[in-house]
This record gives structure tokens, sequence and C-alpha cells, in this order.
């Protein structure tokens, strides 16, 4: 997704599932306002003669150098999408969803009662968000980015889960966690089931101090690593 008078080669980059899929490209990226393209690599993922997609109204894509650029008005990060599979609806689209951050949610830091995520921070603008929070052993978690406005309260400052839009969620593999070792993170869309992560040891009641980082930085290919804080 290339910045007008910017080289392709250095843009964020959305990918597919796979090679023969062209409806669930997707990515997240930090945008500066501005007009933008997509552009697509040729068969030896060269940019020199690539496609280059614009759009006409809307969030339609059509294929073009002289189509009309995508504006993105306001810089921050954004979740971005593409299908250029044309079968049954004839149609190729793209999405920018805005997310303010991505939070933590889930039995590893709730109280009774409590619905609330807390947000994580991404200092540098580069797509790896951290946070160092107590999380409960051998509960469940996971990460949802979210739009939400609302101010954030209490310590450590949550926001209500109400006050929001999710834009994705993110989960682990159906395996545990291990403390100080990166893992993959997959992408369930706005699918809150899903499937979590456990935080390392038993369910007893106790918490445990945790550094919590994940990278979204690389296209389909997210992490998370837990590493105990001192």
């Amino acid at each position: 997704f290339v910045k007008d008078l910017e080289s392709p080669a250095n843009a964020p980059k959305i990918k597919s599932s796979a090679y023969n899929k062209l409806d669930d490209f997707q990515g997240y990226m930090y945008l500066e306002a501005g007009n933008y393209k997509f552009y697509q690599p040729d068969d030896c993922g060269s940019f020199e003669g690539a496609k280059v997609y614009g759009t006409s109204s809307g969030n339609a894509i059509v294929e073009g150098s002289e189509s009309s650029s995508i504006n993105v008005p306001t810089s921050g990060h954004y979740f971005v999408t593409a299908n250029l599979n044309t079968e049954g609806t004839g149609a190729r689209t793209f999405k920018l969803s805005y997310y303010k951050a991505f939070g933590i949610f889930g039995t590893a830091i709730r109280t009774v009662g409590s619905v609330n995520m807390v947000p994580m921070t991404d200092d540098n603008n580069t797509n790896v968000w951290k946070l160092t929070i107590e999380l409960f052993k051998g509960r469940l978690f996971k990460f949802k980015s979210s739009d939400w406005t609302a101010a954030l309260t209490g310590t450590p400052p949550s926001v209500p889960s109400a006050s929001s839009t999710i834009i994705t969620t993110l989960g682990g593999g159906g395996f545990p966690i291990t403390s100080g070792v990166e893992s993959s993170l997959f992408d369930f869309g706005t699918n809150l089931p899903g499937k979590d992560i456990k935080v390392p040891g038993d369910n007893d009641g106790t918490k445990q101090k945790y550094d919590v980082v994940i990278d979204v930085s690389k296209p389909r290919n997210y992490t998370c690593k837990l590493t105990i804080a001192e």
C-alpha cells in the first residue's frame, strides 16, 4: 500500500493466506495522512512491472496507474484489507480500518464482574505493541485491536469493551505459551471465540507480572512473547 511518489518496494505490505487466494489480503500498518495506491508485484516479486490499483468511488478497487488514489485523511494505525477476487461479485474492494491500540482481554486479567480491556502502546509506530501487566497464572487471554474513544480510567488504565468497535482478534494456536519464547499469533477477525493464549503456571488464583510484546509488523506473521518482569 504505497503513498503517492514513494517506492512500492519500501512500502508496508499486505498478504493473502495462500498463493492462490485473492480475497483475503491483510496487514497492520501505520499510515501518514495522504494519497495511496495498491501495487501488486509480478510473478518474480518485482515491482518494476507491478499492477497498480486505485479507486473509482467508495471502497472499490480499479486497476490502472491512472486510477484515482485512495485518500487516508488521518495519520494513525490501520488494519488494511483487499479483495481482488471478482468471482461472483464482479467487484474488487478494499477497507482501511482505523484502530487506536491493541488490548489484552480475558480471564487472565479479570477480577469478578469486570469486562475491561487493558490497552497496549506502540511508542515508535512500528506495530510492535507492549505492556507490563500482572496476569493470573494458568488463565486465558487474547488480543484485540479496537477503535475506542472513551477516556481511560483506573490502574492499570482500561476502557469498557462496549465503548469501541472490535477490528480484529488475535489468539493462540491452542498450545500453552512459554515465558521468554516468541509464539505465533493467529488472526480470528472479529470472531471472539477463537483460541486463547494460556498464561504459564497453575490456575491457583495467584498472579505473575509480565512484559507482554506483540509484533504485527509482518503481514500474516504475527507473534507474541511474555517475559517475566522484574
